[in-house]
């Protein structure tokens, strides 16, 4: 990981330039230790900069950083930046850098929401949700989340799939629960990837897959859900075992020797399995294997596994178009385990 600037030399280095851009580096700063790196100078008003920072915020930052966020929050809303008084309500849910106060909070999430401030509206749902400065109201709820996932927050589309799941304010419906999650997974939220990489391993109201569960784990883990690195070790320990289970039936050399550590194994393993050859065919386990041989260093498997399935689901075979779905990620991180620069 690259290193981190010191964030109060940055902040000193721009102290003369004025509130609004210290806002903007505090957003940086806060940034830099819970999402993805944001640039120098980022305006306070960049969405996924006060996404960032809010959740930062909620994921227990540096302590020694809340009194200059406090500071410079408090000077940005009253000079009516919403997304500046919606993280500084934030700051005063949850008692950072200032004793904690709801009534506060939730005053601060009312005036970003009604100005038309998504984070502050998620806020505001999340406040009718929980009973944070208001009595519990899941419909209010609802219709906050709802708005602001319709205008792409990922917290608030989580939210909602969570509340489809739990029947919490609105009929139970896993199916609609899926919807949300994989929405706010798309925008990086990794506890949705998490969560509906669960419904896939599980089978809860989508048909059992490992491959879309493998999928969705390695998205959490990248976008900092740890619960996300562990599915992936257990997708991979599990398909492990049934390779095991099938070697007792009938034996296949190449993966036997897959497991021994070989990756062009591996890659002769995944095309018997993708085929259909000695063995019944099943695309989700062959694409296990091919991008465990990629992984090892068979180049070859790399550049071929995505043009494959490709070519197998443009003639209709949807588990082909099914495992499709599974390869982004495993791109970036093959590019990562070759040295390149992952995104």
């Amino acid at each position: 990981m690259p290193r981190q600037e010191d964030p109060l030399t940055v902040y000193l280095g721009v102290r003369s330039m004025g509130v609004q851009k210290c806002l903007g580096v505090t957003v940086v700063w806060l940034a830099l230790s819970g999402c993805q790196p944001q640039q120098k100078g980022a305006s306070p008003k960049t969405f996924s900069a006060q996404f960032c920072v809010e959740r930062s915020l909620r994921r227990s930052t540096d302590p020694s950083i809340f009194p200059l966020a406090f500071s410079e929050f408090t000077k940005a809303c009253e000079q009516g930046e919403q997304s500046a008084c919606s993280s500084l309500g934030v700051m005063h849910e949850l008692g950072l850098g200032t004793s904690e106060d709801h009534v506060q909070a939730h005053k601060l999430y009312e005036t970003a929401c009604a100005g038309k401030n998504v984070g502050g509206c998620t806020n505001l749902g999340l406040a009718a949700l929980h009973g944070v400065g208001e009595a519990k109201s899941p419909a209010r709820a609802k219709e906050l989340l709802d708005w602001s996932c319709r205008h792409q927050h990922p917290t608030a589309c989580r939210e909602l799939g969570v509340m489809f799941l739990l029947g919490e304010g609105v009929a139970a419906d896993a199916l609609e629960a899926v919807k949300f999650f994989r929405m706010a997974c798309k925008k990086a939220d990794g506890e949705a990837c998490y969560d509906v990489g669960v419904l896939y391993e599980q089978g809860i109201s989508v048909k059992e897959d490992n491959a879309q569960a493998l999928s969705f784990f390695e998205e959490a883990c990248v976008n900092g859900d740890t619960r996300g690195c562990d599915g992936v070790e257990r997708i991979r320990r599990d398909s492990a075992t049934r390779v095991r289970e099938r070697s007792a039936v009938k034996a296949l050399p190449s993966e036997v020797a897959c497991e021994a550590g070989q990756a062009s194994e591996c890659s002769a393993a995944g095309m018997a399995y993708f085929r259909g050859d000695s063995v019944k065919r099943d695309v989700a386990h062959s694409v296990l294997l091919l991008r465990r041989g990629c992984e090892g260093g068979d180049t070859t498997t790399c550049s071929l596994l995505e043009p494959m399935l490709q070519g197998s689901c443009s003639h209709g075979h949807e588990d082909s178009c099914a495992a499709l779905k599974s390869l982004p990620l495993a791109g970036s991180h093959t590019k990562g385990s070759h040295g390149a620069a992952d995104e």
